[in-house]
């Protein structure tokens, strides 16, 4: 009988410690960002620069991503329901719209995490009023990359 109880503790035990193992998987959210650096469109070589007073929001949602803030690159979220996404880009008094079209392709992550989408920005589009143009560097946005993806060069 002492068998057996041993038997089942050490059952249920490794049950336990197997299941911990398998929930090392970090289920990272909010994958689907695209990696934005901000570049001079007045240098020879790729100079990073810092936009003040910088409000982001998606077009077609309330969503605000940026507000009243000052960095030299952002983290655009692209949808997962459909092939593009825009964004407006306010800088001061300075407006300008980004569009991104891409494809999606859904990859397998582990057992816990299920799926993700992967996705392949294949066209970027501007308004033009004070980003000079862009550049695609790297067009996959991958689940747990950490990769800028897109350079933007403001005039």
């Amino acid at each position: 009988m002492k068998n057996i109880y041993y038997l089942i503790s050490a059952i249920v035990l490794a049950v336990i410690f197997g299941r911990c193992e398998s929930m090392g998987d970090i289920c990272l959210s909010n994958q689907n960002a695209a990696q934005v650096g901000l570049y001079t469109a007045h240098s020879t070589s790729d100079k990073d620069t810092v936009l003040t007073e910088l409000y982001v929001q998606g077009v077609g949602n309330d969503s605000i991503l940026y507000e009243n803030v000052s960095t030299s690159d952002l983290f655009l979220p692209l949808a997962m329901h459909t092939d593009t996404s825009a964004f407006t880009i306010k800088v001061k008094t300075l407006l300008d719209t980004i569009w991104f079209v891409y494809k999606r392709n859904l990859d397998y992550v582990s057992g816990d995490c299920g799926f993700a989408v992967n996705i392949e920005i294949d066209t970027i589009f501007f308004t033009g009023r004070f980003i000079d143009s862009v550049a695609i560097d790297y067009p996959y946005v991958k689940y747990n990359e950490n990769i800028e993806n897109v350079k933007v060069y403001i005039d």
